[in-house]
């Protein structure tokens, strides 16, 4: 599983730009078994001011890439949806599993719901988040 800290100063690069009122970046860490849909640590990117989202985790890592992926960023700002398709062996069928994330209003909690569409079986689990500040640019020594 790939460490979603070590992509996030890119990912930082992505969503700054926007003038008025910047992306938010936040990296949310939340306690899950090996036999969960959600990973332990999930990077977001909201852009209300645009009324999108992009989130990064472990599974976007390995079935999809290294880059965020887009997702869907609803009206009231705090619930995020997105479907990762995922594949197993050769022999195994593909499959699509669909995420929900809802943040607390001050989005230092978040609840997380990961499920495979078509089966009965899911993940609900809440975790913290954390908002991940841009850091200046290093100077370059001469």
């Amino acid at each position: 599983m790939r460490n979603v800290f070590g992509i996030a100063a890119s990912v930082m690069l992505l969503a700054a730009g926007a003038a008025q009122a910047a992306p938010q970046a936040l990296i949310c860490t939340q306690k899950v078994s090996n036999y969960e849909w959600v990973m332990p640590e999930i990077l977001f990117i909201l852009d209300e001011a645009q009324g999108s989202a992009q989130v990064y985790d472990g599974v976007i890592a390995h079935f999809v890439g290294k880059k965020p992926i887009p997702a869907k960023l609803k009206a009231d700002g705090d619930t995020v949806t997105w479907d990762v398709r995922v594949r197993g062996s050769k022999t195994a069928r593909t499959g699509t599993i669909m995420y929900t994330a809802t943040f607390s209003k001050d989005r230092r909690k978040v609840s997380l719901f990961g499920a495979p569409r078509g089966y009965d079986n899911s993940t609900n689990v809440r975790g913290t988040c954390k908002v991940l500040k841009d850091e200046p640019a290093k100077k370059r020594k001469k």
